[in-house]
């Protein structure tokens, strides 16, 4: 048989073979719901079977049909109208397949659900038009919101029977240049009217111009502006993040010596340094007894004091090991940093006041 015979059946054609998203559930989503299966009827050359222009053939042969080809013109149909049936049933809810899984014709099952669920045009126009006012943006993303309002005039025209035109004057073409402006105009202003308050600025830009623009390219410009205000956000997040952090690594430093490692109440620069370490001997020359000395202004504080290195040795008992021995581990640790290849006495503080540091915490 011919693959362009509505009776033709594919061989990969079955009860799951025409999938529809969106399952029937009620008068809400008929409309939708019927236009997916129109569709995807008509890619399988079925719609005939639901709109009733392939009827069932007799069951007494017409002349010059043989009873033979009529049988199996016959049994062709039957297969068809199940299929199709079958394709109804599994895109509609539980519910209402059990209503219909007993009407043998696809087409009186077409019927049924039009006669149940369609809704006259009078009270879906309505309900689609307020729609049009109600609809608001409410933080969700351009393309979301313009998507809503597109679906919305979608359905709407749909439901609009004009017409047909055989002879088309020029004033009668104009006219409906004018008529399809004054549509666009409507659906521009619902669109703007919808959105947020933060496109106020592109909203009165929009409006200025002459003449208006579409309302596909006045969202392709209020993207743009969405797209811009995320790269923006972004900027601001990264610069508030690095101020976070660069204020952390500002309050974990010592005030007195700007060095990490240990808390002010533990720098050398103010309990004084012990007798191993290489500016032992300044302190003690400078300071023989507990004496206050401002620091450079290059450090950026003054005021601070010193406090000689024998009153960090006579608290020496404080530790499990004597004074003797805490000084040859810091003597061998700072041979060990020389042996590393490490020069420099700011590079050794830095080392020492680290390793002094977690001694003494």
């Amino acid at each position: 048989m011919d693959s362009s015979n509505p009776l033709y059946v594919h061989p990969s054609d079955g009860p799951g073979s025409l999938p529809i998203q969106e399952k029937l559930t009620g008068a809400q989503n008929y409309r939708s719901w019927r236009r997916a299966m129109e569709i995807g009827l008509s890619t399988k050359r079925k719609l005939g079977f639901v709109r009733g222009t392939i009827p069932r053939p007799p069951v007494i042969p017409i002349p010059p049909t043989t009873s033979a080809e009529n049988a199996v013109r016959l049994e062709l149909w039957e297969t068809c109208n199940n299929l199709v049936t079958s394709w109804i049933m599994s895109s509609v809810s539980e519910s209402i397949a059990k209503s219909i899984m007993f009407i043998e014709s696809a087409s009186e099952i077409w019927i049924q659900l039009e006669t149940r669920f369609s809704l006259s045009n009078g009270s879906r126009k309505y309900k689609l038009s307020k729609e049009c006012f109600d609809i608001q943006q409410h933080g969700s993303s351009v393309s979301e919101y313009y998507t809503r309002m597109k679906c919305v005039w979608e359905e709407l025209d749909s439901m609009i029977v004009l017409p047909r035109l055989v002879n088309i004057t020029p004033e009668m073409s104009n006219f409906l240049v004018a008529v399809e402006k004054q549509k666009e105009e409507q659906r521009l202003f619902q669109f703007l009217n919808g959105l947020d308050d933060c496109y106020g600025a592109q909203r009165s830009q929009l409006l200025l111009l002459n003449p208006l623009p579409s309302v596909e390219n006045a969202c392709a410009v209020i993207q743009q502006e969405e797209s811009q205000k995320d790269v923006l956000k972004s900027g601001v997040s990264f610069v508030e993040s690095a101020a976070l952090f660069s204020k952390q690594e500002t309050k974990n430093k010592c005030s007195i010596c700007g060095y990490k490692w240990h808390p002010p109440e533990k720098c050398w620069e103010k309990v004084g340094y012990p007798v191993w370490h290489h500016k032992y001997k300044q302190s003690q020359v400078q300071n023989k007894q507990t004496q206050y000395r401002p620091r450079s202004s290059s450090n950026g504080t003054g005021g601070n004091f010193k406090r000689t290195a024998a009153n960090v040795t006579s608290g020496a008992s404080s530790f499990t090991f004597t004074s003797e021995q805490f000084e040859s581990l810091m003597r061998s640790v700072l041979n060990d940093v020389k042996n590393n290849g490490a020069t420099g006495s700011d590079c050794t503080d830095d080392e020492l006041d680290f390793v002094a540091a977690q001694t003494i915490g």
